[in-house]
């Protein structure tokens, strides 16, 4: 692989909108059991197999999928508040050991909470901010997994907002020593042209 690196992440993503099932609440006892059986069904394996996923695009909008009701906030264009669960699982060439990886949003509407191979690596609370997070500890050549969960309960603007990842994602792969992203400003001097 040549360094740097970008792999957008336009498809390849699935959804469920609504509430996860079983990812908050499993018990020890449906692990217990499945294994006991000669399964090995994990936390996570529930959570792939037992939700309602359909193959979406990024950038996704669920709330344009909403019926639009009267009972719903006029200037959010009638359309429910909810939350959505999205995982994606890409694969990453061989790289250096010392590699920095970053996963950049430009956008997800509503509260989110990225997970990495299983580890919490981030939260965002503004839908419209970018955030980017180091998941260089995360990440592994070879087939990774990705987890967005977005609360879009809460509004920030008084217009109609969407829901979900609504810009696009990117996994940057870039040397151990690089410019760090949107930290390099350039502050300009007026030149002594006597």
């Amino acid at each position: 692989m040549h360094l740097p690196y970008t792999m957008e992440l336009t498809r390849g993503w699935r959804f469920v909108h609504g509430a996860a099932k079983r990812w908050d609440g499993i018990h020890h006892g449906a692990c217990y059991d499945a294994t006991k059986a000669g399964h090995e069904v994990g936390e996570m394996d529930i959570f792939l197999s037992e939700n309602g996923w359909q193959d979406v695009v990024v950038p996704h909008d669920w709330n344009t999928e909403q019926l639009a009701s009267p009972e719903h906030i006029p200037s959010l264009g009638f359309k429910p508040r909810d939350t959505g669960w999205y995982f994606i699982e890409p694969t990453l060439p061989e790289y250096p050991e010392d590699a920095c990886v970053t996963l950049e949003f430009d956008g997800v509407m509503g509260e989110s909470v990225v997970y990495v191979n299983g580890v919490l690596a981030g939260r965002n609370e503004s839908g419209y901010t970018g955030f980017a997070m180091d998941v260089s500890d995360y990440m592994l050549p070879g087939k990774n997994q990705i987890v967005v969960s977005v609360d879009n309960r809460r509004w920030e603007g008084w217009w109609y907002e969407g829901a979900g990842i609504y810009r696009p994602v990117r996994l940057r792969v870039q040397p151990a020593v690089h410019f760090a992203r949107k930290a390099t400003f350039v502050r300009p001097r007026p030149a002594d042209r006597g």
